[in-house]
């Protein structure tokens, strides 16, 4: 099992394996989701690890 830290508030993951609270435990085919897009990211939701996406900024679209 792997733990999987996160942030409390905003419920993204901060970490794997680290030994701070708050965390859940994984398996490793869990922790292999693949972040298909470039503004993926992973998080906590229910106890679940799963993966999410966000809008970027204008300041990001330029840059792309």
């Amino acid at each position: 099992m792997i733990k999987v830290n996160y942030d409390i508030n905003t419920n993204k993951v901060i970490g794997f394996d680290k030994n701070i609270e708050p965390f859940i435990e994984i398996t490793e085919e869990e922790r292999r989701q693949p972040i298909k897009k470039k503004y993926g990211y992973y998080a906590v939701e229910d106890n679940h690890l799963v993966v999410k996406y966000r809008v970027p900024t204008p300041q990001e679209v330029l840059a792309d």
